[in-house]
């Protein structure tokens, strides 16, 4: 039989060391940390901004192990990494929002760029909850400088990005959107967009459907001499059915509802 001893050794780091993966929750939430490599930081998401933590390097272990007789030991874990207390100081900081809005609003945006700026734009959006007035201004801003090359790129943009986005803005505090109604007429002018884009937005076919849980759209081809309207509505989903369209025979528009029908060239 081969006899067990025990012998007291330290590892030798010659590979890299990280740290473990990890969860905490705090005030702030519940947070995953993914396995990282010793001496950096890493930075996720947080609310309106970010958390970061550092990783650093533990002790060198001193350990005690059994090896056999030909003196052959455990391989040291890579995963001596030591986490530090995460930073959560600027999950609610919106100055970085704020600050990629008005980078965009610098720019000229055209065909182009209108693809790559109305990425950025909806990525911003999904932190409208933490909008300021000022914030809601810009977006609303940088959608009228969109709203005219809407007929001349891919529909894509604007079915991926831009009506996303939109949707997303909608959820800025309703106290936000009065101060920025009251202030620069902002919710008047998201409201005018939304009723534009149909209008504007190229159709491959004879309809467009669009549904977000904030707004939907629908624009229809028709012949100018025998069209007699339609309504366009929509039916609440529920736990056992999904939301549903339905084109009747006379044209409907309300704010967050917009139709319209095109005439063939």
């Amino acid at each position: 039989m081969n006899s067990l001893r025990y012998i007291s050794y330290k590892c030798s780091i010659s590979f890299s060391v990280f740290c473990k993966e990890s969860t905490t929750s705090t005030s702030n939430g519940t947070f995953y940390w993914p396995i990282t490599k010793i001496g950096t930081d890493v930075t996720i998401p947080c609310h309106a901004n970010v958390a970061t933590r550092h990783c650093s390097s533990g002790e060198m272990v001193h350990l005690e192990m059994p090896t056999n007789q030909y003196g052959t030991s455990p391989k040291c874990s890579p995963f001596t990494g030591v986490w530090q207390e995460p930073d959560m100081s600027q999950c609610y900081n919106t100055e970085g929002i704020t600050q990629q809005l008005k980078n965009i609003t610098s720019e000229d945006i055209n065909e182009e760029n209108v693809e790559e700026v109305s990425t950025i734009l909806s990525n911003i959006s999904k932190k409208s909850v933490y909008f300021k007035a000022e914030d809601i201004d810009l977006a609303v801003d940088i959608q009228e400088k969109m709203l005219p090359l809407i007929s001349n790129v891919s529909a894509d943009i604007t079915l991926k990005n831009i009506l996303p986005s939109i949707n997303n803005m909608i959820d800025t505090p309703e106290e936000i959107l009065v101060e920025a109604e009251q202030s620069d007429g902002t919710g008047s002018r998201l409201l005018d967009i939304i009723e534009a884009i149909p209008e504007e937005i190229p159709l491959e076919g004879q309809q467009l459907t669009v549904l977000h849980p904030n707004l939907g759209i629908g624009a229809i081809k028709v012949e100018k001499d025998t069209f007699n309207g339609a309504v366009y509505g929509i039916s609440f989903g529920n736990k056992e059915n999904e939301a549903k369209t339905m084109v009747q025979y006379f044209l409907m528009i309300s704010p967050l509802l917009t139709v319209c029908s095109k005439y063939p060239n």
